[in-house]
């Protein structure tokens, strides 16, 4: 069988190379593929040199595909296409009739898990397997249904929005009683308080949402306020706001199962809802119309509306 293994090019190259290409930009692609910029740079350069000629044009804000990156892109993005829907075929046989569902380890942690008894309580034939990373899911992954954060129109899936994000301060009954100054805003101020870091927005598309940035929301600017402990995941702000650490800054669909268990209460009712990050269901065009696609998705928006926080 005659191989092209001497023809083809570094794969791992490729792959960031068809990201830089597809965004037009190094930094989008080192976002997406959870990278530095300057591995993506890197990388590219490898590419630039095994063919001896120039991908893109370095301009100040974005990048720009030369003739001859145009060329690559084309056959790449196609390449690429082609091996996610083999792969998809690939795990559809493998399943045994299973719904893969992809989110994010924080949503299946916080949002999913406490409630899947009820969904085996409500529909006992699904069977599911669950798939989690660290960011919202990609297109290309291999999941029959997915929970994002944000959405761009594509063939072949279909979208429904959930949720629009909403963010306010939580902490325990015992901390609340602990801290009587905890009746407005201003008794923040007096408190220690839980928050992600700085890291863990680091390559992510969406603008930090911190303290600082809560409190500007909520009409407050440049005012010192107490010790911030920061964390690099949210399950963690989680469990040091039950432990009596502080008051953690909460997203509704993340706390409201502890709310529901009266573990976390609202101090106070002040909040910040960010109309521009919405939540989506992501289905594959072809299962839509499935009974078990068609069940998950019914109890999902059930359970979504019973878990809003007013």
């Amino acid at each position: 069988m005659h191989s092209n293994k001497k023809t083809l090019p570094p794969l791992n190259a490729l792959r960031v190379f068809e990201a830089a290409a597809r965004h037009s930009s190094f930094k989008q692609a080192a976002e997406e593929l959870f990278v530095t910029q300057s591995a993506i740079s890197r990388q590219i350069q490898v590419l630039e040199e095994y063919y001896g000629t120039p991908l893109f044009l370095r301009k100040t804000r974005k990048v720009e595909l030369t003739s001859e990156g145009r060329i690559l892109f084309q056959a790449t993005s196609q390449a690429l296409d082609c091996i996610a829907a083999a792969s998809h075929e690939v795990f559809v046989k493998q399943k045994r009739g299973y719904l893969t569902i992809a989110s994010t380890i924080t949503f299946s942690t916080l949002w999913l898990m406490p409630r899947m008894q009820n969904l085996r309580d409500c529909y006992p034939d699904i069977q599911l397997h669950l798939m989690t990373c660290e960011a919202s899911p990609k297109l290309h992954d291999a999941f029959d249904i997915a929970i994002t954060l944000g959405h761009e129109e594509t063939p072949g899936f279909d979208a429904t929005p959930l949720f629009e994000e909403e963010t306010f301060p939580v902490c325990t009954p015992e901390f609340l009683a602990q801290h009587p100054e905890l009746k407005s805003i201003d008794g923040l101020f007096q408190v220690p308080l839980l928050e992600l870091n700085r890291n863990h927005w680091k390559y992510k598309r969406w603008t930090p949402i911190n303290w600082e940035r809560w409190f500007q929301a909520n009409g407050i600017e440049n005012r010192a306020h107490n010790t911030v402990m920061s964390f690099n995941h949210f399950p963690l702000v989680m469990d040091a706001a039950r432990k009596h650490m502080g008051v953690a800054l909460g997203w509704a669909h993340l706390v409201s199962h502890d709310l529901e268990q009266n573990r976390l209460i609202r101090p106070i009712s002040d909040s910040y809802v960010l109309k521009d990050r919405k939540h989506y269901l992501i289905v594959r065009e072809e299962l839509k119309d499935t009974s078990e696609v068609k069940q998950f998705k019914s109890w999902l928006i059930s359970q979504i509306k019973l878990s809003r926080v007013s």
